[in-house]
Formats: C-alpha cells, structure tokens, sequence
C-alpha cells in the first residue's frame, strides 16, 4: 500500500516538473526572441541612418566642391559627419555580430551593456557639437543683424533640431535598450 502511494506521489511529482521546464523553456525562448529582435532592430535603424546620411553627405560635399564654398561651417560639419558616419557602421557591425542564442549570456550582457554606454556617450557628443554648431552658425550669418523674428526662427529651429535627436535616441535607441537590458535579466534569473 505504501508503495502505491509513494508511486503516484512520485508519478504526480513528476508530471509537475515537466509542465515547469515546458514552461520555463518556452519563456526563454520567448526572452531570447525579444532580445534578438531589439539588438537587431537598432541595427537596422543604424543601417537606415547610414543609407540616409551617405547620399546627403556625397550632396553636401559635391556642393561644397562644385559651388567652391569651403567655410569654417562646412569644414565643422565635415569633420564630424565623417566619423560619426565611420562610427555609426562600426556600431552596426558590433550589434550585428551579438548572436544571443548562441553567446553565452555573460557576454550577451556585457555587449549590451556596452552598447549602451556608447549610446549615452554618443547622445552627449551629438548635443554638444550641436551646441557650437548653433553658436558657431548665430556669430558666422551675424543673425543678430536681422532682427527678434530671424533670431527667434534660428532658435526654433536649431532646438527642434535638438529636440528631433534626443527624441530619436530616446525612443529608437535607449528605450529599446533598456527593453533588451529587461528580458537578459529576466533570462538570467531564469538560468
């Protein structure tokens, strides 16, 4: 008697922990799922960033060579746009080569996490050299010659400007990451 007891407790104990790790596996891949897709969609919206810019950048200085209009304005554009073009396909080509499922999740977490930094320090840099570019551009077409109204419009703009790229890393590159920073948590406390 006691013996079928201590089988169907056994055989009950058993169909328990199989319903569990169901469970817990199909979490993971879940997890995983949802990271991969975030590391990968920030990839693909530096890939569009860097299909956008480059045409610019061969219009812009196709104009600066045809037109034979080199000021110090354009040469601080130039000097930025090229690295940070350089920098936006190395930081494309390190988020292309996280592979979660295949990583272990420690570097997973690592790369992540230095994805993020990057970010950061790359948003800073972006409002900083935003920051002189205005500055730079208010002393260089002495707007301040043309009265409240242009003064007003140049300010306007250069803050929509600044406003439209802390948006755009706010919503497509930390929030996303923050998200992706989410489910490796989740998935390492599940491992």
């Amino acid at each position: 008697m006691e013996l079928e007891e201590l089988k169907k407790s056994w055989n009950a104990l058993d169909e328990h922990l199989k319903d569990k790790e169901l469970i817990k596996e199909e979490e993971l891949s879940k997890l995983i799922g949802h990271a991969d897709k975030g590391i990968h969609a920030i990839a693909n919206l530096n890939i569009k960033l860097i299909l956008i810019s480059l045409p610019v950048l061969i219009l812009f200085l196709a104009e600066v060579l045809l037109h034979n209009r080199l000021n110090p304005i354009y040469i601080i554009i130039l000097l930025a746009w090229i690295p940070a073009l350089c920098w936006d396909i190395v930081t494309t080509r390190f988020l292309q080569r996280t592979q979660i499922d295949e990583m272990p999740l420690v570097e997973v977490i690592g790369r992540v996490n230095r994805i993020h930094r990057w970010t950061i320090r790359e948003r800073l840099f972006a409002i900083i050299f935003l920051l002189i570019l205005a500055v730079l551009s208010f002393i260089y077409w002495q707007v301040w010659q043309y009265g409240i109204s242009m003064m007003l419009f140049f300010f306007l703009l250069w803050g929509g400007g600044l406003g439209l790229i802390l948006w755009i890393y706010r919503k497509k590159f930390l929030n996303r990451i923050h998200e992706i920073k989410k489910n490796l948590s989740e998935l390492n406390e599940l491992i």
